[in-house]
């Protein structure tokens, strides 16, 4: 059975523990869209040139994510006190392309080479006098690892907060991003990516939190609000799909009682147009079709 989702999702069930009406409308774009002063959070792209992941060290940009903006991501450090279990994890926080993507498009975000920009900033803290320990070697790397107690500490070199002169020297444009990202994963197409963000964008329009769905068999997992609070509603699968997994998909979805969505995006504009802008082509007005899937007699 095929229907609008947002029907579907709007009476899909909540939490076992009803919330306040309050807590459900607190969505994600009611509090920054109406022109916050807040600066937009650095985004530290690791390696610029090969494979080029955002990883967020600083907590307070990741409470400001979570909090604000609905931005998930995917934790991967350790916990020093339990080292020894994968399901609490702590920073640094992993952004997805399409989150990356989305906080630069809506202004929230700015892309810096966090290599070049950290070094600079290290180079001028010594050259002002700042107490900070580092040691340039000749071919360029900082070292700024202390021996102490038998133990590899890391001093905190970044006391003195942003520096604003350095983000925008050392700033990456949202398309040279998206071209080496591209070519880093040479499984995602051009086209591809693009119905794939213009998808992701959908939802997050709909003030949705979304996480990555590979545990639930799809791309995605929608959350009303905060997953601490909630369980999710539905699954989406991005792209075409044959009628088999709409079968597994729906029966899947359905037995841990949530709904499948399929989703695609017909993107107005040829693939073999290299030479028109990727940002061009993702500011252009595309509605995705939409379809829900709840198989009956199960759950």
């Amino acid at each position: 059975m095929t229907r609008d989702p947002r029907h579907s999702m709007d009476t899909s069930r909540q939490h076992d523990n009803d919330m306040e009406p309050a807590a459900v409308d607190k969505m994600v774009g009611s509090d920054t869209a109406s022109g916050s002063l807040e600066p937009p959070i650095i985004l530290p792209v690791i390696n610029a040139h090969q494979d080029p992941q955002v990883l967020i060290f600083n907590l307070n940009d990741l409470k400001q994510l979570r909090n604000q903006y609905g931005i998930l991501g995917v934790l991967l450090g350790t916990l020093s006190q339990y080292p020894q279990q994968n399901f609490f994890l702590s920073i640094p926080l992993r952004l997805s392309v399409y989150e990356v993507v989305w906080l630069v498009e809506t202004r929230r975000g700015i892309l810096v080479d966090q290599l070049k920009y950290r070094k600079d900033k290290l180079l001028t803290s010594k050259q002002t006098g700042k107490d900070i320990k580092v040691h340039v070697r000749k071919d360029g790397v900082i070292e700024e690892n202390a021996h102490e107690y038998n133990f590899i500490t890391t001093r905190n070199t970044d006391k003195e907060g942003r520096n604003e002169e350095l983000i925008h020297e050392h700033q990456i444009q949202l398309q040279e991003y998206i071209d080496q990202y591209i070519v880093s994963n040479k499984q995602l197409s051009r086209k591809q990516f693009m119905c794939n963000y213009q998808n992701f964008k959908y939802f997050k329009e709909l003030n949705y939190y979304i996480s990555p769905g590979l545990k639930f068999g799809g791309d995605l997992v929608l959350y009303p609000s905060d997953p601490l609070r909630f369980h999710s509603h539905s699954i989406v699968r991005l792209g075409s799909i044959d009628l088999n997994d709409i079968i597994i998909g729906g029966r899947l979805a359905t037995g841990v009682k949530k709904n499948y969505i399929v989703v695609d995006t017909q993107i107005n504009s040829n693939e073999d147009h290299d030479h028109e802008s990727i940002i061009t082509i993702l500011q252009k007005p595309d509605t995705p079709k939409v379809f829900s899937v709840e198989w009956a007699g199960f759950g």
